[in-house]
């Protein structure tokens, strides 16, 4: 297929570009620069990315408007602003003279554009002061200044080295010398050699001590490359010797901490600084079997679950106490009506009663009443009322009392979880730092460079679960090393550092601890992948790449004995690695994901499920069932009736091809649009509850790649209670993180949102396309400048496509979450606002069904080092501005496939 535009079209395309150029987008650039200029001459401090921002946008869009004059002073003025924003200039009066001749110059051919229609040349002079001025910025630049000296050690830092010098360190140089006195044989003293260079290794790097550093590693060469003419014992015993050595001089010129001092200050950085003059060393550690606090806890989670029933008994006291007063306050108008019929019945009946009486009472009516067998009820009533309304008030006493006693018992409860909780985590940075020597090891082995950078190291993470997981991220690392990361010569071409970086870290959300491995290699080949596993029958040849997801191709790497190494080396290449990664993973009932980016590098996000937690939870009723939400998964909770519908919606049933209407639809939430379904829709039941009409709230979840929006017919509560995780008797769905019982006994399944999607086969709501689009090819255009996208969008239409345009990065994604399945190519610019465009192109090429969409980079940055990362990001195209319509259109049809 060939695309192809009518000259006049061409020149009326060009004409609409430039007229919104001048009109809309150059305005406001000008404004943002002029407001910059003044805080400069004012010696204020402006947004410079602001600044250069807008200079880089007038630049691209006199680009696209066909006015090179223009563009080229723009660039100028940008690198002057680039380079004040680096701090690189030092004459700031002449920067701020050049800038404000600049600007001016630009308003002054803006002007004329817009007025006259006449395309002026800009003042020669002043670009060659502009030139002159920019490159003497560059001539004059300076390199770093070396970073500062290290600060002092503190008391407490100095303890904590001495403490591990004395004893963790000492522990190792006597074993291998009871090792050597008991004449063992070499290769265990090969194996105590070994132990000590791992752990000195780790005390090296955890306390910055590059002299232990230095010394193990020397001994690690001795160990790998002993010299011939020096027997193993021998050998051992120089190494100890050396490094026992090394320890007392750097001991000796330590600060003592426990010298007098004249105005001593207390060190808070550690409980020892408090400690008395005798308290030399930490406080006394208690070692407590694993399964006894196992046991702790779980006795704490049943204390806690029964605390919710005498919760729940205590607020049905507090109900029926009210209730009691209510009778109460509804029976005291009965008894003072009762009262006040006796009242007058016995001063009507008085005197009969005197006069049935006996002939002989000494005194009459008038000088003494006479109380009959009613009056004696009455009385007698209203005592019991009196009682009642007593009992009453102290039922409402015991019930408030209880109540706080409730509280209390239940912040007890907290802190003693807590607590118990606290004792069998470790900071994950003890863990990390375990795998030092080896990627030091490995990586010399392997000819490459590599560090290890750890985010999160506060985080308290299960021992036990690190435990578990070493293995796993072993061969992890292995696998970095000797197939992700390049050579340094390698990574030079590539613009790399020498030095690769893989990154360890972690974090708590919710129910979960996510640990996440990354490396800035060369990534995974998709195209690789796919091919091995067809050879080996993993996959039907008959089914093309693009038509698998693309995390079911990356899940291919799990497969046993899948490999896409050609040799095996001495740590990977065996086939066995990521099959044995992911079985310990699933053993601890936790999931690993991949994400890759060629030439960026891979990730891996291994997420574990806590043993037992406890967490906030949000109680709601779908369907008449109660369900909980964790609540940091819950990002939004809005009444249905407040919805900004987006609607009404189609969606197919049942599988059938015919489409049927719907009341369902999306919403806007936060400038986005997003589905919106029942959450009972969203869980694979075979036999689906009725679906309720009366629902109540929407709640916007936090997904695993974006929000979920879905409807439930009312919220029950939020409480913290303890979740219960299942364990392996029975396949447990990735969605249910467990169950939490209630007060009542009812035990209410916790979601994980990040695992719910619309079921195959039921209900999704899909946007339809306007009539005027479907059968045409579709293109969505992100550009932020306003006559840029209106002229792509022009060319493009004229040419026969379909265009959606789009502002920026983020509502590009959006666009494409619409229209799943239907963008057939992807243009887009490299700056825009929100998200650029190579984080646009990072999104499309990770996800699993656009992977596959054609993306064609177009911008002003002709860079190399540009060009380059949007090549290695996977664009299939990169335009320099201004680009002409037949430049365009020949390098669209180059990439999509002919009808």
């Amino acid at each position: 297929m060939s695309f192809a535009l009518d000259p006049a079209v061409l020149e009326s395309i060009t004409q609409e570009a430039r007229q919104c150029f001048l009109e809309e987008d150059a305005p406001g650039y000008l404004s943002v620069l002029q407001q910059g200029l003044a805080q400069l001459a004012e010696r204020q401090a402006p947004d410079y990315q602001a600044l250069m921002r807008a200079a880089h946008s007038v630049k691209g869009g006199a680009g696209v408007a066909q006015m090179p004059a223009l563009s080229k002073l723009a660039h100028k003025l940008e690198d002057l602003l680039e380079a004040w924003n680096k701090e690189r200039i030092e004459e700031r009066e002449l920067a701020v003279g050049l800038l404000q001749q600049g600007l001016e110059e630009l308003a002054y051919m803006l002007g004329a554009a817009q007025d006259s229609q006449e395309i002026v040349e800009a003042d020669p002079n002043l670009l060659k002061a502009l030139d002159e001025f920019n490159a003497s910025i560059d001539a004059a630049r300076h390199p770093h200044d070396p970073p500062p000296p290290p600060k002092a050690l503190s008391e407490s830092r100095v303890k904590l080295i001495e403490t591990a010098l004395e004893s963790d360190l000492e522990n190792c140089l006597r074993a291998i010398e009871d090792l050597l006195e008991q004449h063992v044989d070499t290769q265990r003293i090969r194996e105590g050699l070994v132990g000590l260079i791992d752990e000195g290794l780790l005390l090296g790097e955890a306390y910055s001590l590059p002299w232990l550093v230095s010394t193990v590693e020397k001994i690690a060469d001795l160990v790998e490359r002993p010299p011939a003419n020096l027997a193993f014992d021998d050998l051992a015993r120089q190494s100890v010797s050396e490094l026992r050595q090394a320890r007392d001089r750097f001991l000796q010129e330590l600060p003592d901490p426990d010298a007098e001092t004249p105005t001593p200050e207390l060190d808070t950085e550690t409980p020892e600084a408090i400690a008395t003059p005798d308290d030399r060393h930490a406080p006394i550690q208690l070692r407590i079997p694993l399964e006894r606090l196992d046991a702790m806890g779980s006795a704490i989670g049943e204390l806690i679950t029964s605390h919710e029933r005498l919760t729940i008994q205590q607020q049905q006291l507090k109900q029926a106490s009210g209730n009691l007063r209510r009778l109460v306050e509804q029976v005291k108008p009965v008894r003072d009506r009762v009262q006040s019929f006796y009242d007058q019945m016995s001063t009507v009946g008085g005197s009969s009663v005197a006069a049935n009486g006996s002939d002989g009472t000494e005194f009459d009516a008038l000088e003494m009443d006479r109380y009959t067998a009613l009056h004696s009820s009455l009385q007698t009533f209203e005592e019991l009322i009196t009682q009642v309304q007593e009992t009453r008030v102290d039922i409402d006493l015991v019930s408030r009392e209880l109540g706080q006693d409730l509280g209390q018992v239940r912040m007890d409860l907290s802190r003693l979880y807590s607590d118990v909780t606290i004792s069998r985590l470790v900071p994950f940075k003890t863990f990390a730092q375990r795998f030092l020597p080896q990627l030091r090891r490995n990586a010399q082995r392997c000819g490459k460079k590599a560090e290890l950078k750890v985010s999160g190291e506060n985080v308290l993470v299960d021992k036990v679960l690190l435990e578990q997981l070493q293995t796993p991220l072993t061969h992890v690392l292995n696998n970095a090393l000797d197939h992700g990361i390049e050579k340094p010569a390698e990574r030079a071409i590539l613009d790399k550092s020498e030095t690769a970086q893989i990154f360890l870290g972690a974090k708590t959300e919710g129910s979960e601890v996510v640990i996440t491995f990354a490396d800035d290699g060369r990534g995974i080949d998709i195209e690789q992948i796919y091919q091995i596993a067809t050879d080996r029958g993993l996959c039907p040849p008959s089914i093309p790449m693009n038509q698998l997801p693309r995390e079911r191709i990356l899940d291919f790497i799990f497969q046993p004995g899948f490999s896409t190494a050609t040799t095996v080396s001495d740590i990977s290449g065996r086939g066995v690695g990521m099959d044995i990664v992911r079985t310990q993973v699933q053993q601890l009932r936790g999931t690993i994901d991949v994400e890759t980016l060629p030439g960026r590098g891979t990730t891996f996000t291994i997420r574990l499920p806590l043993s037992m937690s406890l967490l906030s939870l949000l109680l709601c009723q779908a369907s008449g069932r109660i369900l909980a939400i964790p609540a940091d998964t819950v990002l939004d909770v809005i009444p249905y009736d407040d919805v900004s519908s987006i609607g009404p919606h189609q969606w197919p049933i049942d599988g059938r091809s015919s489409l049927e209407e719907t009341d369902d639809s999306s919403i806007s939430w936060r400038g986005q649009v997003l589905s919106l379904l029942p959450l009972m829709s969203m869980l694979p039941y075979e036999r689906l509850p009725a679906m309720s009409s009366t629902s109540k709230v929407v709640l916007v979840l936090k997904g695993a790649s974006a929000p979920l929006a879905v409807t439930v017919e009312a919220i029950v509560d939020e409480r913290q209670l303890i979740l219960k995780s299942f364990d392996d008797t029975i396949p447990i769905p990735p969605y249910i993180a467990g169950c939490t019982i209630l007060g009542t006994g009812e035990a209410v399944p916790v979601i994980l949102p990040r695992f719910l999607k619309p079921i195959k086969g039921r209900p999704v709501i899909t946007t339809p396309m306007p009539m005027s689009v479907q059968g045409s090819r579709m293109i969505l255009v992100a550009e932020d400048a306003t006559g840029a996208r209106r002229s792509l969008e022009r060319i493009l239409t004229h040419a026969g496509f379909s265009v959606i345009p789009c502002r920026n990065g983020q509502e590009a994604l959006t666009k494409l979450e619409q229209r799943q399945g239907l963008v057939d190519l992807v243009i887009s610019d490299v700056e825009m606002p929100v998200l650029n465009g190579f984080d646009l192109l990072g999104r499309i090429r990770t996800h699993s069904a656009w992977y596959t969409i054609p993306v064609v980079m177009l911008t002003s940055r002709t860079g190399d080092r540009h060009r380059q990362k949007a090549m290695s990001l996977g664009a299939n195209a990169y335009l320099g501005k201004p680009v002409t319509p037949t430049e365009l259109l020949s390098g669209i049809e180059s990439l999509l496939p002919s009808s």
